[in-house]
């Protein structure tokens, strides 16, 4: 397999097993949910849990053998750069909820306005000391 195809093949199945391994780590651990804005519903159980997880394992059985065939080498992720790149993502939806950003949506009374830019504010100021502390 040529260069080009080799690294399509390579990032889109480290893709598909992040996913996979993510997914599986669901059905492993039921952590107490420290959530605000969501819930999680555990609402697989029993033997259609374990079908989906037998489907994972051949899955990730099947990227192995692709992995060997293909000669598709592993690399490591920091953890400190993944965590970088959230940090970041998460500046990029908060600049885009400032009231100033949200004016398409309508007016938003002046009480409103002040009190989420100064939320906003505050959860910029966050993710910066988190990101210096990178």
């Amino acid at each position: 397999m040529d260069e080009n195809h080799s690294r399509a093949l390579l990032s889109s199945l480290r893709w598909i097993e992040r996913n996979l391994l993510s997914t599986n780590q669901q059905f492993e651990r039921r952590p107490a949910s420290r959530s605000i804005l969501f819930r999680k519903t555990y609402d697989l159980e029993g033997e259609q849990q374990e079908k989906v997880k037998a489907c994972i394992k051949s899955m990730l059985d099947e990227i192995k053998q692709m992995a060997q065939e293909y000669h598709l080498s592993a690399r490591e992720e920091s953890l400190r750069a993944e965590t970088r790149t959230r940090l970041g993502e998460i500046w990029v939806v908060l600049e885009e909820l400032r009231p100033e950003k949200l004016e398409g949506f309508g007016e938003m009374s002046t009480g409103d306005r002040d009190t989420l830019a100064k939320h906003i504010g505050s959860l910029l100021n966050q993710v910066r000391l988190a990101r210096d502390e990178l």
